[in-house]
C-alpha cells in the first residue's frame, strides 16, 4: 500500500501551478468574464492606479480588456487577479480525495460541481488551466 503525505505536510510534494500570465489569454478572458464582476474589475483597476475619468466613462468591456492585457505579463495586478480567482474556485474535493487536478480532470462534470461547490464551469476551467501539464506552459 502506498501512503502519501497530506497536502499540508511540510515534506509533501506540491506541483508548481501555472501562473495566470502563462495561461492562454482566451482562457483568461473566459474565466475572468464569469468570475470577476463589473465592480471587481473597477476596484482592481482603481487599486493599481489604472482608473481615470476617461476610463470610468468606458464600457465595461473596455475595462475588462485593460485587466486582460495586464494579466498576460507578470505584474501586481495579474497576481491580484490570480489570488481572487483561486479564492473563488478553491477546490475542496480533489484535495480531500487525494487526487491531483490532472487525475480529477477525468471526473464527470457532476463530480467537479460537487468538488468545487459550484455549478460554474468557469471555475472548473480556471482550476484545470492552473494545473501544470508540460508543453509550452500556456495551456495549449
Amino acid at each position: 500500500m502506498i501512503v502519501s503525505a497530506p497536502d499540508n505536510c511540510p515534506g509533501a510534494y506540491q506541483p508548481q501551478k501555472r501562473r495566470l500570465w502563462q495561461i492562454d489569454p482566451e482562457v483568461i478572458a473566459a474565466v475572468t468574464s464569469f468570475l470577476l464582476s463589473s465592480d471587481d474589475v473597477e476596484v482592481l483597476l482603481d487599486a493599481f492606479g489604472l482608473v481615470d475619468d476617461r476610463c470610468l466613462q468606458a464600457k465595461e468591456s473596455a475595462l475588462r480588456v485593460r485587466v486582460l492585457l495586464a494579466c498576460t505579463a507578470p505584474c501586481a495586478l495579474a497576481e491580484a487577479v490570480e489570488r481572487i480567482l483561486d479564492d473563488r474556485t478553491e477546490v475542496r474535493g480533489a484535495s480531500a480525495t487525494g487526487s491531483s487536478l490532472t487525475e480529477a480532470a477525468d471526473w464527470p462534470i457532476l463530480a467537479w460541481r460537487i468538488a468545487l461547490g459550484t455549478h460554474d464551469p468557469a471555475g472548473i476551467l480556471w482550476r484545470l488551466s492552473r494545473e501544470r501539464a508540460g508543453g509550452d506552459g500556456r495551456g495549449r
